[in-house]
């Protein structure tokens, strides 16, 4: 049986997202030739693209968020609260490669299983 996944398909399982482990059984089932999943091309770039805007906006608030700790932390009353959170800023600027790692072992895996259609 053929099942025609899209972009959605790949982030969901790439990103953990809430329905992953939906997405997850049938790349497995997959795997275990239970199925054969077609998708168009846009399917594999597409998701790279979400991720790369994803990471922008992020940047963006970490730039932001920066500047305000660095005020905080020349102020002694509030430095405690800079101190507090500058590790969320470090995990933040991990989530990139985190998921682009996790996108490509998504795209891997469903390149070694499943077929490319075209659109037209």
């Amino acid at each position: 049986m053929t099942i025609y996944v899209e972009s959605n398909f790949i982030l969901e399982i790439a990103l953990g997202q809430e329905e992953s482990s939906y997405a997850i059984e049938l790349l497995s089932k997959a795997e275990h030739g239970d199925i054969a999943p077609a998708f168009p091309s846009f399917a594999i770039s597409e998701p790279f693209a979400t991720i790369t805007q994803r990471d922008r906006r992020r940047k963006a608030v970490i730039r932001s968020m920066t500047g305000l700790f660095e005020d905080l932390e020349r102020s002694a009353p509030h430095r405690h609260i800079a101190e507090s959170l500058n590790p969320a800023i470090r995990e933040l600027r991990n989530v990139y490669r985190n998921e682009v790692t996790h996108l490509k072992s998504t795209v891997k895996r469903l390149l070694h299983v499943g077929r490319s259609i075209e659109l037209d």
